[in-house]
């Protein structure tokens, strides 16, 4: 059986011209479909096993996929997840959400077992403010959920929430 090169699979996967509202879905299979058109421009994309989080330009978040966080169904196409304001970018991995505010509020929500996300509750079930003093009171610049536990980045500190 012969191997094909990068180079031909990607020029058979690009056959789809995607404008800049378009949703593209990779396949396994080496295609290329149109999932969906999207009325905003994405700036910031999170992806964890199977759900996906978009961060649009004017601030909105939305969900594609199986979260498992109780309070967002699961979509095939990108739904909107409620934020108590603009949100600059986020990030999803197990069960949870942690996102950054436009006006640099740090908000999370879903599974707090290994108190990932900080707060005293083993579950939050909407965006809530995570408290400040868990980063110091500082401006966080990026944040990640990893496994067991959320990383937060200030200018001048890393903080881990949760279990290492």
């Amino acid at each position: 059986m012969k191997r094909k090169n990068v180079d031909e699979t990607q020029n058979r996967q690009l056959k789809i011209a995607p404008s800049k509202n378009d949703i593209l879905s990779i396949c396994n299979t080496n295609e290329t479909k149109l999932l969906c058109k999207f009325d905003a421009v994405i700036v910031y994309v999170s992806h964890y096993a199977h759900f996906t989080l978009l961060v649009t330009k004017d601030g909105r978040l939305f969900g594609v996929g199986d979260s498992r966080i109780k309070n967002i169904p699961k979509a095939s196409l990108p739904t909107l997840i409620e934020t108590p304001g603009h949100v600059a970018s986020a990030s999803f991995g197990n069960k949870r959400i942690i996102a950054i505010m436009q006006d640099g509020t740090l908000m999370g929500m879903g599974d707090n077992t290994s108190n990932a996300l900080g707060f005293t509750s083993d579950y939050v079930e909407t965006m809530t403010a995570l408290p400040s003093k868990n980063h110091n009171y500082e401006r966080v610049e990026f944040v990640t959920c990893v496994y067991s536990s959320s990383i937060a980045i200030t200018s001048q500190s890393l903080f881990v929430f949760g279990q290492m």
